[in-house]
């Protein structure tokens, strides 16, 4: 076995334990137990369990938002060339689609996407610092392109509405069958480009909407 087999099968295993018992929970010991390598190849080829962790969130995060900030540019540079601003449908279009094809292209995506839940809900610093530090150029970037499609929405309302896009995407990606249960099969989960309009079409509905009104209580 070459060092690179070596090193993608602790990072296959350790994706696949991380996604089903969390970061904390799981030890270097399960890891290469899983891999079927000794101890040392931790130590080799990562240095750490954090190194590890990092590397693990890397390898497919990485290219996640390269894709996203790649179908940006492009709807970007298509609206410039035409003389308009992008659309909220396009921005979205951007941000949701590519992880919508990971999460359903192959059984190494679906195993990520739940690591993916697995990282908003850790309460482990170490974790959120390289959340933030795998999300930070991203959210960025895709806030000046909300900005540009929503020029009229408040700042307040706004975040508000970001949140829950995020929040739609996530269910969206870490419970797929949910819509298959609750329409009793008339949606399909699995038809990657229904699934990714029906999102943008949603998630865009709620950007645009007026700045909600406090309820009197009575």
């Amino acid at each position: 076995m070459t060092k690179a087999d070596t090193r993608q099968k602790i990072l296959d295993a350790a994706e696949v334990l991380f996604a089903e018992h969390g970061f904390g929970e799981v030890s270097v010991r399960q890891v290469v137990h899983e891999a079927d390598v000794n101890v040392a190849s931790i130590h080799y080829y990562f240095g750490s369990k954090d190194a590890l962790i990092e590397e693990v969130l890397s390898r497919r995060l990485t290219p996640l938002n390269e894709e996203r900030l790649r179908q940006l540019s492009a709807f970007e540079e298509k609206a410039s060339k035409s003389g308009t601003t992008i659309t909220i449908e396009d921005v979205l279009y951007s941000l949701v689609g590519p992880a919508v094809r990971l999460s359903r292209g192959t059984e190494a995506g679906r195993h990520f996407i739940r690591l993916v839940g697995r990282m908003f809900a850790e309460p482990s610093d170490s974790v959120q610092a390289m959340l933030k530090a795998r999300f930070e150029a991203l959210f960025r970037r895709f806030n000046e392109a909300f900005k540009q499609a929503l020029p009229g929405v408040r700042r307040k309302d706004y975040f508000w509405r970001l949140h829950f896009v995020i929040g739609a995407m996530s269910l969206t990606l870490c419970d797929s069958q949910r819509p298959a249960l609750l329409s009793e099969g008339a949606c399909n989960p699995e038809d990657v480009e229904e699934v990714i309009a029906q999102l943008v079409a949603f998630c865009a509905a709620g950007m645009r909407a007026e700045a909600p009104k406090k309820r009197r209580t009575r």
